[in-house]
């Protein structure tokens, strides 16, 4: 037709694309018709469509013991096989798990948790099993994994209720938060620059604690206390045992009073909060955070004799009915609870069990963060100054390693045939400078850039930097800085 349209002169041409706009034009026309009432439909399958509630994760609903439980699930189910996969905290415990759950389409381990006083399930938590995409240590990648996790819940169960992004520098921490009225559904990433990072869909009941934290809440107590100090002295106690992630126990005597062991948890607050905790006689890490062993968080359970001091252990064996079922405890005190999503040193909660007229124990709160106290001024003065000094330690640690790495890639230059000056300007600087007569030449630094920077970036990043000055050689050369890229 076209070659017909150029043998047929101007005027078969100007008929042509006459013909042709008016084409377009329906089309256009006709598309914008059909095309809007469907995302209209879209909208309306998002938002009418959507579940109104989430019950629980599968079959499984929360306060379900473990026999209901394992009768709700259709999947093989497993038992830990080491300490290491038990949850942290000795308030919480898993009987069994899934190793290989489908979740919204991903490959993840099924865990759940039990609360140890009321024998009732209310957390699944589900980890991403490792693969190659899991696995990837570029934040861009770990990233995307989020997203699409995110979007795949999104596409079910409509809009999300809450976003929280906590990440700071070189760490990744955040999180998408669905509110239902039976449940909580949380898609978290949280990863360290350079290091594969952890992605979970976390299933709880509104009352359940984020995972790590197990605290004292009102609404789970019998009655809250009065917030002021008793005036009762502390009885004498003693350390029975500690161990790391899963708490310590501390024996006091049989008679000991009520007011009495309020007098102790306010006393382990002070020492606690202070960092005394030779005075309370733990002499060794009480938890790991983030790889680091540390005093960060940690539970102090007190009985009444030692017959039952052992049974929050997970290697006891003792004469009650230990792992996994109501404590024997008198009182117990916890710090570094999850608030907001973020772990708090000074979170803390503290808990003695009286006795009614029919003879039932019940968990009474003695205090909590809420009542926003704080230390004595000497006490507060000395952690304080605590802090200082580790946050001046922590800028000397990173100097040092922005120097040893400057001083590491000359050398690698350097055996490499390059004369190259490298270093680190100074402890505030995120920028590493490399000197050379070679820069002058323009095409060796656009090689340089475009071909050895990305192989360096990602050492770069982990030693702090963010940016590097290419100077030209001679005292009076400034150079220019160019982005490193870290993402």
């Amino acid at each position: 037709m076209l070659r017909a349209a150029v043998r047929s002169g101007p005027k078969a041409w100007l008929g042509i694309l006459a013909l042709v706009a008016v084409l377009i034009w329906l089309i256009h026309l006709n598309g914008g018709r059909q095309e809007q009432p469907a995302a209209q439909d879209l909208t309306k399958a998002t938002t009418d469509n959507s579940p109104k509630d989430l019950p629980g994760w599968e079959n499984t609903r929360w306060s379900m013991t473990e026999k209901q439980v394992r009768a709700a699930v259709t999947s093989p189910l497993d038992v830990p096989r080491s300490k290491a996969e038990q949850p942290s905290g000795n308030k919480w415990y898993m009987p069994f798990l899934i190793r290989n759950a489908e979740v919204e389409g991903f490959h993840c381990e099924a865990r759940f948790f039990f609360d140890k006083r009321s024998k009732a399930l209310d957390t699944v938590y589900l980890q991403l099993r490792e693969n190659s995409d899991t696995s990837s240590t570029e934040a861009a990648q770990q990233k995307a994994i989020f997203e699409r996790m995110v979007a795949t819940v999104t596409k079910r169960y409509g809009k999300y209720t809450a976003k929280k992004d906590r990440s700071s520098s070189g760490v990744h921490n955040e999180e998408t938060i669905w509110t239902f009225p039976s449940s909580v559904l949380a898609v978290q990433y949280f990863g360290v620059e350079g290091s594969p990072a952890v992605f979970s869909f976390q299933y709880q009941s509104p009352d359940a604690p984020r995972y790590s934290e197990r605290s004292m809440e009102p609404a789970a107590t019998e009655a809250t206390a009065s917030l002021g100090k008793p005036s009762a002295p502390p009885p004498s106690f003693r350390v029975f045992r500690s161990k790391l992630d899963e708490g310590t126990s501390v024996i006091v005597p049989s008679n000991t009073t009520d007011d009495q062991l309020r007098s102790l948890l306010w006393f382990f607050r002070e020492r606690v909060r202070s960092h005394h905790f030779k005075e309370i006689g733990i002499t060794h890490p009480t938890s790991k955070q983030w790889g680091k062993e540390g005093y960060l968080s940690g539970t102090i359970s007190v009985y009444c004799g030692e017959k039952c001091a052992g049974e929050d252990f997970t290697d006891y064996n003792g004469p009650c009915v230990g792992f996994g079922i109501d404590s024997h405890e008198a009182a117990v005190y916890q710090w570094g609870l999850l608030v907001d999503g973020a772990f708090n040193t000074d979170a803390d909660s503290g808990a003695i069990y009286l006795v009614n007229e029919f003879k039932d124990r019940k968990l009474t709160e003695i205090f909590s963060y809420k009542d926003h106290w704080q230390l004595p001024a000497p006490l507060q003065a000395e952690v304080d100054t605590e802090k200082k000094a580790a946050e001046e330690k922590s800028k000397l640690g990173q100097m040092s390693r922005k120097m040893l790495f400057a001083e590491e890639l000359q050398g690698r230059l350097k055996a490499s045939g390059f004369d190259i000056t490298v270093w680190a300007r100074d402890e505030q600087s995120e920028e590493l400078a490399l000197d050379s007569d070679m820069f002058k030449d323009t095409a060796t630094r656009v090689g340089f850039l475009r071909d050895a920077l990305p192989k360096w970036r990602r050492d770069l990043c982990a030693a702090g930097f963010r940016q590097v000055r290419l100077i030209r050689g001679g005292l009076f050369s400034t150079g220019d800085a160019y982005s490193i890229g870290c993402k």
